[in-house]
């Protein structure tokens, strides 16, 4: 592998961060946070976290207790998602999420993105139930996260609220798949995010790359994805499917930036700043299925 270049990659959780690692939100068997980024890691980068949660007992909370995170709201507008890891159902999310938004609460037992404009109190949130790994990310258009958890009136529904969640995707959107880039045998566009899908909304979307054959581009090949770069900053993640090893990719990843070719076989995000050239993308060898997340700070990506 060549050494990845530090003004845009991370493949491994800040010192900064190593501390916290959930805890002591969740404990170590519950939870894993595997990457942390923000302007303090990367200057520039807007936020976003990544985090496995793990199968076990995950018991009910009791009534009376407090929640592990309080309801709370943001000056920022935010997306979090959680993402099941069943390669025959990607929809699945292998257990049940409670997660609260606007005083309302909603149980899911599918993959999902939830966007959360700025001012909307959201939380508490609980894992009712985990019977595979559960991957998480969470982002915000701000260069640092914080919270302001001045408790948030809850009420007692259970329906799901369309005018936060994204459990499926938009009609033209499945219709686009990844043709031409990608063949269905190779990727699988599992949710996007964007204005026209939730008003407001920045957008963000996630796909599952599958294990097989990856030849090796030949230098005179057309990349599937030419250079190109973007009035807005993103940021790109690919994490393997590895539970004995978050950190193994699984395969590898070749992605150029600012004109320099960068190759990992670890977990790891990209900040791409606004006006940076990047691709081509290349998936070099896919031994397991590799998730694939990102996040723009626009409303449409274009």
């Amino acid at each position: 592998m060549n050494k990845l270049d530090e003004r845009f990659f991370i493949n491994e959780l800040s010192q900064k961060f190593k501390k916290f690692e959930p805890t002591p939100l969740w404990t170590s068997q519950e939870a894993t946070r595997l990457l942390f980024l923000d302007e303090d890691v990367i200057p520039g980068s807007f936020y976003m976290s990544a985090s496995w949660f793990w199968p076990g007992d995950w018991p009910p909370q009791k009534p009376g207790t407090e929640p592990r995170i309080k309801a709370h709201k943001h000056d920022f507008d935010e997306v979090i998602a959680f993402i099941g890891s069943n390669p025959d159902d990607i929809n699945d999310l292998g257990g049940e999420v409670e997660f609260w938004v606007d005083g309302k609460k909603n149980i899911m037992d599918k993959s999902f993105l939830v966007f959360l404009p700025a001012g909307v109190p959201h939380c508490p949130l609980n894992i009712l139930r985990a019977e595979r790994p559960i991957f998480h990310y969470n982002t915000g258009i701000t260069k640092t996260y914080f919270a302001n958890e001045k408790d948030q009136a809850v009420t007692k529904k259970a329906d799901l609220d369309t005018r936060h969640f994204v459990t499926e995707l938009k009609s033209n959107i499945a219709q686009q798949s990844y043709s031409p880039t990608w063949t269905p045998q190779e990727a699988t566009r599992l949710l996007f995010l964007d204005q026209e899908v939730i008003p407001g909304a920045f957008q963000s979307s996630c796909s599952w790359f599958w294990p097989g054959e990856w030849p090796q581009p030949k230098p005179e090949d057309t990349p599937r994805m030419k250079p190109h770069k973007h009035d807005f900053d993103e940021v790109l993640g690919f994490v393997g499917s590895n539970p004995d090893d978050i950190y193994d990719l699984g395969g590898d990843v070749e992605l150029w930036v600012d004109g320099k070719k960068n190759v990992s076989d670890k977990s790891f995000m990209a900040f791409i700043p606004a006006g940076v050239e990047h691709c081509p993308l290349n998936i070099l060898r896919a031994e397991r299925p590799i998730f694939h997340f990102g996040a723009c700070a626009t409303k449409l990506y274009r």
